[in-house]
């Protein structure tokens, strides 16, 4: 039988890990992080907003460095030893040391002196800051995802070490970081000046997104109609990460599972239904009991002001989601006096009462800010990154709601979330 190479797999080619098929090069930004990690006398911090494919280039270009995650709830005292850890670095040395009694022995016409040793073997515990600042020096370099999880302090502790080793040894340090609202590294410290450089990811073009999906369906022998792949990547909020899932759903709606024999044309028609369609199989946006998990938001067992909005029934939170599904579009920061100006406007209390006032929705954005948090948190026990998925900050006046994650955008631009929220008994 002849030999034949096997057929390239959909799941092979739209994936959310590295991809190999329709990774699209920004010939620059590739330029610009290898000049960085080669000079090897800084540390490299490359940022962008989430799903940005941020791990991605990094990983690309730096192939051989490990890569860990921050933690959110890493205290000062656990941090080297947590780092060691999650690189699988043991704490533990044997020590063996001899000691030695010379003794003669005559056997017959020979006579010979000989030595005998005995063994003591000695086990002790490494300090954990040195062993990972040695497994640093050795491997050449590590990268650290999520640094902006990690505490100020735990930030500041890293950052130091970092710039001594940068001082003495030939490695690489990279950080990455999600320039969002007041989670900002302490990379602003006095004695980093001129330590850090800094790698920012510009947003995706259209032409850039449509690429990726162009060489996607070209390694499964597939055409799509420019004008069509467009109007898909229109609705991926900028996420190279949701354009993979988009075409990865296309290729599922057309039933394609590997690469067909002969040149197919790909119908890319009625995308917002595409991607309503994928969120209800769990595809896109999947983790919709962690979204539900906001929309119901802090306390769901606690009774709370019921108000009506368009002829449906909610709390504050549920005007909160709503507002953003219907006259935001999530692109940017939201001001906080916008959202509420837009919830007073269109909302009244059960039974024709006063609408929500800001300070109920303040504390509710607030409640939202921790939610999320813990939501980073859980993904972090079960050894997964995630960002934190909406962010509220800022001081009186310049208040803004962030939502970062492109997924919860989706979900809340195209999902039925209304009627999960119903389920809950959260509105009647």
């Amino acid at each position: 039988m002849p030999w034949q190479t096997k057929p390239v797999k959909m799941t092979d080619v739209f994936t959310i890990g590295v991809p190999h098929r329709n990774y699209v090069q920004r010939p620059e930004l590739e330029k610009r992080l290898i000049h960085e990690a080669e000079r090897k006398d800084a540390i490299v911090c490359v940022s962008g907003p989430s799903k940005a494919g941020k791990s991605v280039l990094v990983k690309k270009i730096l192939p051989k460095l490990k890569i860990i995650g921050g933690q959110i709830d890493l205290s000062m005292a656990d941090l080297w030893p947590h780092l060691c850890r999650r690189l699988g670095i043991s704490l533990s040395s044997k020590n063996t040391s001899s000691q030695s009694s010379a003794f003669g022995t005559n056997t017959g016409p020979l006579s010979a002196n000989m030595r005998a040793s005995s063994a003591t073997e000695k086990q002790f515990d490494l300090d954990p800051k040195s062993a990972f600042l040695n497994y640093v020096r050795e491997t050449g370099g590590i990268i650290i995802d999520d640094f902006h999880y990690f505490s100020r302090d735990a930030q500041a502790a890293l950052l130091q070490a970092f710039k001594e080793m940068l001082l003495e040894a030939n490695v690489v340090i990279v950080i990455i970081i999600t320039h969002y609202g007041q989670d900002q590294p302490a990379l602003a410290e006095r004695d980093l000046t001129g330590r850090v450089k800094y790698v920012r990811l510009p947003d995706w073009s259209m032409q850039e997104l449509v690429e990726i999906l162009k060489e996607g369906f070209a390694a499964l022998n597939l055409r799509a109609a420019p004008e069509e792949s467009e109007a898909l990547v229109s609705i991926a909020f900028g996420s190279p990460l949701i354009v993979q899932e988009l075409g990865s759903s296309a290729c599922r709606r057309a039933d394609v599972q590997e690469r067909v024999r002969k040149p197919t044309d790909m119908t890319l028609s009625k995308p917002e239904q595409l991607i309503k369609d994928a969120i209800k199989e769990g595809t896109i946006a999947g983790d919709a009991p962690t979204f539900l998990k906001l929309i119901v938001g802090r306390n769901p067992t606690r009774e709370r002001t019921p108000y009506v909005i368009d002829g449906q029934r909610g709390d504050v939170y549920f005007l909160i989601f709503y507002a953003l599904k219907q006259a935001f579009p999530l692109t940017t920061g939201i001001p906080f006096e916008d959202l509420v100006k837009w919830i007073r406007d269109h909302a009244t209390a059960d039974g024709g009462e006063k609408p929500p006032q800001g300070a109920q929705i303040d504390s509710a954005l607030k409640g939202l800010r921790k939610t999320s948090e813990e939501i980073v948190e859980e993904a972090q026990k079960n050894n997964k990154s995630r960002e934190l998925p909406i962010e509220y900050e800022g001081a009186e006046g310049t208040r803004t709601l962030i939502v970062n994650d492109p997924f919860l955008k989706i979900f809340v631009k195209y999902a039925n979330w209304e009627e999960g929220y119903r389920q809950l008994g959260r509105a009647k």
